[in-house]
């Protein structure tokens, strides 16, 4: 019920605030209920007979109704005549208020995952609608409503510290969607003006929610987060190519489902004999979202911004590091990335530091993305909302806390077929039974929820995809730090926790417990690897032979998170390393907005860290992740053998012997107990029937220009 607790807790307070801002008070005679005034006679008859869901979405000639009120994603609509006037309005929900008689309309509705009845319907507005003592109670009674939907009202009035409230309140069901229509008031206003009331109520009209308005077969539905600005901005934004920004823009190359680079804005590429130089050429004819050409210019010119020192890239020196020069502008050293050279308007000449096989790869990840800077130039840090897209799409409309649509970019090369994309922040019910209303067309699973689906007889265990990713999650050591200094110490906390035991308890078995850092999909994945077991015995001596044996300081786990919201996979750690080691754990929460970039400032004894890859090469796993000067080292490990194996494979350029090189460095990080590899993921995806070419792949791909919407 989260969604009626985010739209609804102010409820009273509403209702509160409007009679203080109208000088009145609970305990004053009534008023005359002019706002309650019964409709027209052709009002009341468009009211029992409101046009159908198709009639609205293709304006046909029906006149709309005076206080004709549509709320398109709580698929459903009523008439409040004048003088009720509109007061707050959500994709989900309506406030409507006649001050004439201080009287309160609320109307919403949300998703279930089982039907609710009648009288928990009721229950659910005292307790979560309105949240105050009942004080008066009276009888249900049904009221007829278009399309043979019963619903039930009752009055129910309540006590709060201004005096007594009134509520008229009418709940139905319609398969597994609830709606509420209230009126609050004066208790007298409320009861007088009942038979009044109720005509409001059998306005009610419902269709199948439509988010924005969008047509159904036009739009594509999935659940979203509320976007930050840095996560619009392919220069700040750590998120993938399949995220937000990967909508937005796009660059030289992209990386498809099944994890080859292919040509992307550039058509084609050379690299020299020896492997320093990348000549790119881009497509005849590429534009940005306004119809501005996108040049090898615009390319330098995205590059030179996203290496701005003053812009404090968190990505840039991992992703674009490679090029000469790159690093030098970043520390401050230069003004120009020496290793870029516009040979024309369609030609960029790209010199590297060295031979670098995995290069390419690189630039599908969104610090390589093309943009017009001219569009981000100024003081106004919302142009991320206004982008000049040089990806598939553009944002059409963006509310804070609601969601977000992007509409498909008229001047991209290569339209995708799904004109319109809604993100829903807030999506007005249980996101299971959204998705089994058809209102979601991907709905990514929790575990349990996969265990639930993936027993063959579920009826949504057809609509099911499932596969491993590019992911690993990983007790990270800084053996910079003591007393993690001492490799029998970091033994001894690898040794003392079970993630067999976690991934069954809690996980119900849902995830791969590891015995590497590379995940099986991942080139070079070495299978013959024993990441430490559980092992009490073995882990009280370990400790036991430890420098630090019956002294051990205090002890930090960084995890991502804030305050009070620990996940029970970590908890189950603390525990464990408590009774086998009894040793007190304390857990610090670092904001996730900037997990990495804040732990690898100030890490924990141990960091809790979770890694996808973001192209498919070892490199972006064990040199991002443990070479000593990687940003992305998030927690301070450091190995001069190491970094030695990780700067050899960097250009090596045999294919074989690189792969043999990461697999020495990963033995050495594995017997070193650099850290502990806890899971490998897997991944569980709902794709509605109507959705049309989708492939879940272990890595995260913009998967939208590949798929399409069947009608």
């Amino acid at each position: 019920m989260s969604h009626l607790r985010r739209s609804c807790e102010q409820l009273c307070v509403l209702f509160l605030s409007l009679l203080l801002s109208l000088g009145c008070n609970l305990t004053a005679a009534p008023t005359t209920p002019t706002a309650t005034t019964a409709p027209t006679a052709a009002a009341t008859l468009t009211a029992t007979n409101s046009p159908t869901a198709t009639a609205i979405a293709t304006a046909t000639a029906t006149p709309t109704p005076e206080g004709w009120i549509s709320v398109s994603k709580g698929g459903f609509a009523l008439i409040a005549p004048s003088p009720w006037e509109i007061s707050q309005q959500s994709s989900n929900d309506v406030v409507v208020i006649n001050p004439q008689s201080m009287t309160l309309l609320y109307a919403t509705s949300f998703s279930n995952d089982e039907p609710l009845s009648f009288e928990e319907l009721f229950t659910l507005y005292e307790t979560e609608l309105f949240g105050q003592p009942v004080s008066q109670r009276g009888e249900a009674h049904e009221i007829a409503l278009e399309g043979s939907l019963i619903a039930q009202a009752k009055m129910i009035n309540f006590r709060t510290t201004d005096g007594e409230v009134g509520s008229y309140v009418m709940v139905a069901q319609q398969g597994k969607r609830a709606y509420f229509v209230v009126f609050i008031g004066q208790s007298k206003t409320i009861e007088t003006s009942q038979a009044d009331l109720e005509k409001i109520m059998r306005s009610l009209h419902t269709f199948v929610p439509t988010p924005y308005g969008l047509d159904h077969n036009q739009t594509l539905v999935q659940l979203g987060r509320d976007p930050e600005i840095i996560d619009l901005d392919p220069a700040t934004s750590s998120s993938s190519a399949a995220d937000y920004v990967g909508l937005l823009y796009n660059g030289l190359v992209r990386l498809t489902a099944s994890m080859q680079v292919v040509p992307e804005l550039a058509e084609s590429w050379q690299v020299s004999p020896d492997g320093l130089t990348y000549t790119f050429t881009l497509r005849q004819g590429v534009r940005f979202s306004s119809g501005k050409p996108i040049t090898a210019q615009d390319v330098k010119d995205s590059w030179e911004r996203t290496c701005d020192p003053a812009l404090q890239s968190p990505t840039a020196r991992t992703y674009l590091g490679d090029i000469v020069g790159v690093k030098d502008k970043l520390d401050g050293k230069a003004t120009q990335i020496s290793g870029l050279k516009v040979m024309d308007e369609r030609t960029l000449q790209i010199t590297l530091d060295g031979p670098k096989p995995y290069f390419i790869a690189k630039l599908t990840y969104p610090t390589a993305f093309v943009m017009n800077t001219q569009a981000a130039q100024g003081e106004q840090k919302d142009w991320v909302f206004k982008a000049d897209s040089s990806g598939p799409y553009r944002i059409q409309k963006y509310e804070p806390e609601e969601g977000i649509v992007f509409e498909r970019n008229p001047n991209y090369f290569n339209p995708p077929a799904i004109p319109y994309l809604v993100f829903d922040f807030n999506p007005g019910g249980s996101p299971l039974s959204l998705y089994e209303e058809g209102l979601l067309d991907l709905l990514p699973l929790s575990t349990s929820d996969a265990a639930l689906v993936s027993k063959p007889e579920h009826p949504l265990h057809d609509q099911l995809q499932s596969g491993v990713t590019l992911c690993t999650t990983l007790l990270q050591f800084n053996n910079q730090r003591p007393p993690m200094d001492d490799p029998n110490v970091r033994r001894a906390f690898a040794l003392a926790m079970d993630p067999a035991d976690i991934n069954q308890r809690i996980f119900e078995d849902q995830l791969l417990v590891a015995n590497s850092i590379l995940p099986p999909a991942m080139p070079g994945f070495n299978s013959s690897l024993s990441a430490p077991r559980f092992n009490a015995a073995a882990a009280q001596k370990a400790l036991a032979d430890s420098r630090y044996a019956g002294n051990l300081p205090p002890i930090v786990l960084s995890i991502s998170g804030y305050p009070g919201q620990v996940s029970d996979a970590v908890n189950a750690m603390v525990s464990s390393w408590n009774s086998v080691l009894g040793v007190q754990v304390t857990i610090e929460s670092v904001d996730p907005s900037r997990y990495t970039e804040e732990v690898r400032k100030n890490p924990g004894h141990m960091v809790y860290y979770s890694w996808c890859a973001d192209y498919p090469d070892p490199q972006n796993f064990l040199d991002v992740l443990y070479h000593g000067q990687s940003e992305f080292n998030a927690a301070g490990y450091n190995n001069d053998a190491v970094n030695r194996l990780l700067e050899q494979a960097r250009t090596e350029s045999d294919p074989v012997k690189r792969l043999q090189i990461y697999q020495q460095a990963e033995q050495l990080l594995i017997d070193d107990t650099a850290t502990l590899p806890m899971f490998h993921s897997k991944q569980f995806m709902l794709v509605n029937p109507r959705l049309r070419g989708y492939v879940l792949s272990p890595i995260h791909t913009a998967y939208i220009l590949d798929v399409s919407l069947e009608p």
